[in-house]
């Protein structure tokens, strides 16, 4: 049996890192406009493996901008801690966004990717530092965040909202990705209060990732529906008079890899000892039950 596990090398993954500036110099005084962009599970390896006949637009943000090799990710390489992390620039461990699926016991309850109102709720999230949206509204002059679908960053936090695509469609992960790009460009050019800030994220490759396998043709499709996505904004912000006066940052939060190794946790503890939160991943919580304690030794 072969499972697929966020990848490390050297404990450096996340994907390539690629910030484009296709702008000519601008006033110091005028607001600066940026989009954020996150393709889940994009591994660092990949702009190399799939081909360029697959990405022309990603290629075409790395030769009109700089790029990395890789970047470090946070511990656990999964996505909502990663992704709380690139917003906040701090730890899990400091933000509070310990796992894709966790339990608190101060709260009395359990966070759950798939429970997608819980992405508005700030129980979760509002942990006392400061996020990307919340330091850019204490920016000078107008300044709007639109957040379309961050893991993590549709709730208000320290008294910032940003703008969302509402409630009924943030959970919706099927939503087209052109869609979602439609949604970034009205922001930022609405007449009345445009956006600067744009918070923009892609569930795959991570999606076809976990379900087939990173070298799989279906993660190569995955790319290159992330890349049509891609050129389709680049459209977009050229229609909009907007392609020469925006950056982009293009990162992700975690790589991926093959596994055939596993570790039986009942062989390490007895499962009459703890429950756990049930997720699939390469990270388990196990919480003690009841008159029980677990010591590592």
């Amino acid at each position: 049996m072969i499972s697929f596990a966020h990848s490390r090398s050297v404990l450096l993954i996340f994907a390539l890192v690629f910030i484009c500036s296709v702008s000519d110099a601008r006033p110091i005084k005028e607001v600066p406009k940026l989009i954020l962009i996150s393709i889940d599970g994009f591994g660092f390896d990949y702009i190399n493996r799939i081909g360029n006949e697959n990405i022309p637009n990603l290629l075409y943000f790395i030769e009109h901008g700089s790029s990395v090799k890789y970047v470090k990710n946070v511990f656990p390489s999964v996505t909502y801690p990663n992704h709380m992390s690139i917003i906040s620039g701090l730890y899990p461990e400091s933000h509070g966004v310990v796992h894709n699926v966790f339990r608190d016991d101060y709260l009395n309850d359990t966070f759950h990717l798939d429970a997608f109102f819980q992405n508005f709720d700030s129980r979760w999230f509002d942990n006392g530092q400061e996020v990307i949206y919340s330091s850019n509204r204490r920016g000078n002059g107008l300044r709007e965040t639109g957040s379309v679908l961050w893991p993590g960053g549709l709730t208000t936090i320290k008294g910032v909202q940003p703008r969302t695509i509402g409630r009924a469609f943030s959970g919706n992960l099927s939503l087209p990705y052109n869609t979602r790009i439609d949604y970034l460009i009205k922001w930022l050019t609405d007449k009345y209060r445009p956006a600067n800030l744009g918070l923009l994220y892609f569930d795959e490759p991570d999606e076809s990732g976990h379900k087939f396998g990173p070298n799989s043709p279906e993660v190569t499709k995955a790319v290159r529906r992330v890349d049509n996505a891609l050129g389709y904004l680049k459209q977009k912000l050229n229609e909009s008079g907007l392609l020469g006066s925006v950056d982009i940052i293009l990162t992700s939060d975690h790589g991926m890899l093959s596994v055939d190794k596993f570790v039986n946790i009942d062989k390490c503890v007895d499962s009459q000892w703890y429950t756990t939160d049930e997720s699939l991943s390469t990270v388990l919580f196990i919480y003690p039950k009841k008159g029980k304690r677990l010591i590592h030794q």
